[in-house]
């Protein structure tokens, strides 16, 4: 029992920032902006307007303008699992 299957483990350290609507970030953006950085740093978060798109929150006429660069794909996933035995 418990031989089918491993883990791998992967110890990473990561730098995290303060969230969007902390005081913290205002202050990290500004400090981002004076050293002449922002336009390197920021960059177009597709996720999140394409949630908007999605749920309309999206002015008709911007999504007018972004319509033409836009198109829709289907994906799908397939992720393997173990069958429980008939003892489960």
């Amino acid at each position: 029992m418990g031989s089918e299957f491993h883990l791998n483990l992967k110890r990473q350290e990561k730098i995290v920032f303060p969230p969007v609507d902390a005081e913290e970030r205002k202050d990290l953006e500004n400090i981002i902006k004076q050293a002449g950085l922002w336009e390197k740093y920021s960059t177009f978060d597709r996720y999140c307007l394409e949630r908007d798109i999605k749920s309309g929150q999206i002015a008709p006429t911007l999504f007018e303008s972004l319509a033409r660069l836009l198109k829709k794909e289907i994906y799908i996933s397939l992720y393997p699992a173990k069958n429980k035995s008939r003892e489960d």
